[in-house]
């Protein structure tokens, strides 16, 4: 597969804790084309251009749904590895099914949508390490008609920040700071 007919996968805090690792793994693969973002463009900038293969820089704001949706356009799948989900909701998911792409969250906030015909979203990967960086290959080469993924893990291990403030608000209620 030419470089030019990769399909794109688009990483909102592609240069954070989660985000890196499922990148580099990406990368890696050496199969798509990745638009690394958040909102530091030059840290988005120096970490692109360390990856291999090709990978583009661009500002991204998970809490700003312009730039979700100007992020997510041209994008085949959407990875988000930005939090905490609570503070986030479903913002990037709506964008980028607005935008036409299929979605990958490592938490997301779990609240039901409407479902978007054609598209595919995978929730709460990345609650697992590892997880973050597998599942954004299913969406992107497509599921046949019908198809479906389910899947199911357990396990203890390191959280990040965002991670350890999203866990106990699953509830649907934020955490209450100590």
């Amino acid at each position: 597969m030419t470089s030019r007919k990769a399909p794109v996968i688009g990483i909102i805090g592609a240069y954070g804790a989660v985000g890196r690792h499922a990148a580099r793994s990406l990368a890696a693969e050496g199969r798509y084309r990745l638009r690394i973002g958040g909102r530091h463009t030059d840290a988005a900038r120096v970490f692109a251009a360390s990856l291999p293969g090709r990978a583009e820089a661009m500002w991204v704001d998970a809490n700003n749904t312009d730039s979700l949706v100007r992020f997510s356009e041209g994008c085949r799948t959407v990875l988000n590895c930005s939090g905490p989900a609570y503070l986030l909701v479903d913002r990037a998911r709506r964008a980028a099914f607005e935008a036409g792409a299929d979605y990958v969250d490592v938490m997301d906030d779990g609240s039901a949508s409407e479902p978007v015909p054609e598209r595919t979203a995978v929730l709460s990967a990345g609650l697992s390490p590892g997880l973050s960086g597998l599942l954004p290959e299913l969406p992107a080469h497509g599921l046949a008609s019908g198809g479906a993924f389910t899947g199911c893990y357990a396990g203890v291990g390191p959280l990040t920040r965002a991670g350890a403030v999203d866990a106990p608000g699953r509830s649907g209620r934020p955490p209450r700071p100590r």
